[in-house]
């Protein structure tokens, strides 16, 4: 029995001395993490693009705002008809979210948003060459749809390319410049409609749009 007993104590000691020491997210706080996300030179262009585009969204949402009542009286537009001008846009852009994001499910990312920015800029042209508020309104509606599908396809592709636990810092850089669109708009916006002319507001989209377009 003594024997046995001495045996038995040998196997416990033995069974302890396998186990390890510490709980095994403590031992792989200081391994390096074999599926660590490292983004090439491509998604960080790709990125580029969006970021750029977004902010050409975003400054061209905001920057009518200020320069209506120039417009108007230049125009001879009514209080309705300025009102609509800067509300057609994100009354377009938000129907056509999420159409365009099922389209491009359908028919891929790279279709849909090629075709987002073709809308939108035609919608620019259609603006800035505007000689009556009618056609202005008409413009800022087809951007807005265009405007739509750049959003959308933005949130989209951000998530296609991301994993989930790294995409708060990049969809930290879309909201930057959304807050600095929003910030720049009213003021080029108000200094093209003051000093320069309001068709301007429309024409210096286009650099911008051709400039993604190009990077994407």
């Amino acid at each position: 029995m003594a024997q046995s007993s001495t045996l038995s104590t040998e196997k416990i000691e033995a069974s302890d001395s396998s186990l390890p020491s510490k709980p095994p997210s403590e031992h792989s706080e200081g391994s390096p993490n074999s599926n660590e996300f490292k983004p090439g030179w491509r998604l960080i262009l790709a990125f580029v693009s969006l970021s750029v585009v977004t902010l050409m969204v975003a400054l061209d949402a905001t920057s009518i705002s200020v320069a209506l009542p120039i417009m108007a009286k230049l125009l001879g537009g009514t209080a309705i008809e300025a009102f609509w001008a800067g509300t057609s846009f994100l009354l377009t852009s938000t129907v056509f979210q999420p159409v365009l994001g099922n389209f491009s499910s359908i028919f891929g990312r790279k279709p849909i948003i090629y075709i987002s920015l073709a809308i939108f800029g035609a919608g620019a042209i259609i603006a800035a060459t505007a000689k009556s508020f009618g056609r202005i309104l008409v413009g800022r509606s087809i951007q807005g749809i265009g405007g739509g599908g750049v959003i959308t396809l933005t949130e989209i592709l951000v998530t296609d390319l991301v994993p989930l636990r790294e995409r708060g810092k990049w969809f930290n850089f879309i909201s930057a410049m959304w807050a600095l669109g929003t910030v720049l708009g009213p003021l080029l916006g108000g200094g093209f409609a003051q000093n320069v002319n309001w068709n301007w507001i429309f024409w210096s989209v286009l650099p911008r749009h051709f400039k993604a377009s190009a990077s994407d």
